[in-house]
């Protein structure tokens, strides 16, 4: 057809390790033609993905290459197949697996980028089925992937990532008796939750049902940990609050500071990755506050009621998520009466957009460097 001339190329491609497919057709006399991209992996299935911007996967370090080396032969030396530790370093240890990085690369953990961290799992891994060499290499094998790996999503990859981790659940834990790592068990899926799917939330959530019915109702990480799980169904998780509630009622008890994180993570009226109907009805909140009005909240064990509130009652413009106007002005009375702050105070008082640190507490410690919410 008139316009229309062939020619004889050549057919480069190369692949990325994010799952790039890049195309470029070269002419006989080496002139390279506009090159075409595919993205063979469909990131829209990543969980969380809507709720991050994008992320840098160029920034692929923080450190040297030869500090880089440094940290995945000591994360061999602990999980590595066959490895054994240097007799004559008595010093080493996994316990101190995280500080030990900090040290090789002089950086500080909560500085490590998203790209860094998720570079150090493919060495971390081999940890999934050596946990067992003892309960030390459980428990900081434990911590630092849900350190290196949170929130879950992000960055690309992270689907297959989680999918390997969640071998760990399938097998248990290596010392199942341990408080030690019980504890660490929790810690590991309330930061990587938001990449788990509807149907794993909801085998943790029937796993920790069996575990409250054995008595341990007193572990605030279990509840944080609940509270975390955004994709349970909203009566699930209005069940969870009344527990939560109920715990908090009871004030002879310790460990208060942390079950009033975990109310104020699951009646926020903001999700960090769920969908906004996992928000609890306005109605079921006003109910709890009727509940912990009660309380002295200038007592040591209450004072993070008022940062909870400042969650839960914040205006977001949104008729239905926001709580009616006169309950938040009941909070508002209650906060001043126990000291709260202005900056805990004005998110009540008027709509103000959500911010870096309502992120990290709603999260419970710093997020990654570089993962931004995108606001609901």
């Amino acid at each position: 057809e008139k316009g229309i001339h062939e020619l004889k190329v050549q057919i480069k491609a190369g692949l990325t390790e994010t799952g790039l497919l890049n195309l470029q057709c070269v002419t006989e006399n080496g002139e390279p033609l506009s090159p075409i991209s595919f993205m063979l992996k469909d990131s829209s299935t990543s969980q969380g993905s809507e709720n991050t911007s994008n992320i840098n996967e160029n920034d692929t370090s923080i450190c040297s290459a030869p500090q880089f080396e440094k940290c995945t032969q000591l994360i061999d030396l602990y999980y590595g197949k066959g490895t054994k530790q240097d007799p004559q370093d008595k010093t080493a240890t996994p316990k101190t697996l995280i500080k030990d990085l900090e040290r090789i690369t002089q950086t500080s953990r909560d500085e490590w980028t998203l790209p860094f961290m998720r570079s150090l799992w493919k060495s971390l891994s081999q940890g999934i089925t050596r946990r067992n060499r003892s309960l030390a290499h459980e428990c900081a094998w434990l911590n630092m992937t849900g350190f290196i790996l949170r929130p879950g999503y992000g960055a690309e990859l992270d689907s297959f990532r989680i999918d390997e981790v969640w071998k760990v659940f399938e097998l248990g834990l290596s010392f199942p008796k341990e408080k030690s790592a019980q504890l660490q068990w929790a810690v590991l899926w309330r930061r990587i939750a938001g990449g788990l799917s509807r149907e794993r939330q909801q085998l943790i959530y029937k796993n920790i049902q069996q575990q409250l019915s054995k008595g341990n109702s007193d572990n605030p990480e279990l509840f944080r940990l609940l509270a975390s799980l955004e994709r349970l169904d909203p009566d699930q998780r209005f069940q969870i609050g009344n527990l939560i509630v109920r715990r908090l009622l009871r004030s002879s008890r310790s460990g208060q500071e942390e079950f009033c994180w975990a109310f104020g993570r699951l009646a926020s009226r903001i999700p960090l990755y769920g969908e906004l109907n996992s928000v609890v009805p306005s109605e079921k909140v006003e109910t709890w506050f009727a509940q912990l009005k009660t309380l002295d909240w200038n007592l040591p064990q209450y004072q993070q009621l008022n940062n909870a509130f400042s969650l839960v009652a914040k205006q977001t413009n949104d008729r239905i998520r926001d709580l009616s106007s006169g309950i938040r002005d009941n909070i508002i009375r209650k906060m001043k009466q126990s000291h709260a702050t202005d900056t805990q105070l004005k998110p009540i008082m008027e709509f103000i957009e959500i911010q870096e640190q309502d992120q990290s507490t709603l999260f419970g410690e710093k997020l990654p460097s570089g993962l931004k919410k995108v606001a609901n």
